[in-house]
């Protein structure tokens, strides 16, 4: 459901390197100028991870492209690894962000929590529950 999720696209191109934001404010207004499918582009090169951002309008689904991003595919294959190892860290990912939305605290460039920080807080939750429980057991 997008009132929960983004998707992330990661563009990798050699040709990316020499001129990044220059790249991201031609695709973001290539996304403008289409203006059947792509709402409010908006390039954001002050967070972390500089990206275009838009709202993709049949879905109403935000959208973050990332360029040249090695970190990106490593996070992403970390948090499949977790759900695998932790069946309750998709729901209670879920729950945590929907409390998160309704109190406008969802957004890292709004004084919120961002998807992959509150992911890793769980799991660290987890793991300490079970060092815990295994302590106390043996």
């Amino acid at each position: 459901d997008s009132f929960f999720s983004d998707i992330d696209l990661v563009v990798f191109g050699p040709d990316l390197a020499c001129n990044l934001s220059s790249a991201m404010y031609q695709l973001a207004e290539k996304l403008y100028h289409t203006k059947t499918s792509f709402d409010y582009p908006t390039v954001i090169l002050r967070s972390q991870v500089p990206m275009v951002q838009f709202i993709y309008s049949k879905t109403k689904c935000l959208v973050d492209i990332t360029f040249n991003c090695n970190t990106c595919v490593d996070t992403t294959n970390l948090i499949k690894e977790y759900l695998s190892v932790y069946p309750l860290l998709r729901p209670l990912t879920m729950v945590l962000k929907y409390f998160l939305k309704m109190n406008n605290l969802s957004g890292t460039y709004g004084g919120g929590i961002g998807s992959y920080t509150l992911v890793l807080m769980i799991v660290s939750y987890f793991q300490v529950c079970l060092q815990f429980l295994f302590e106390i057991n043996f």
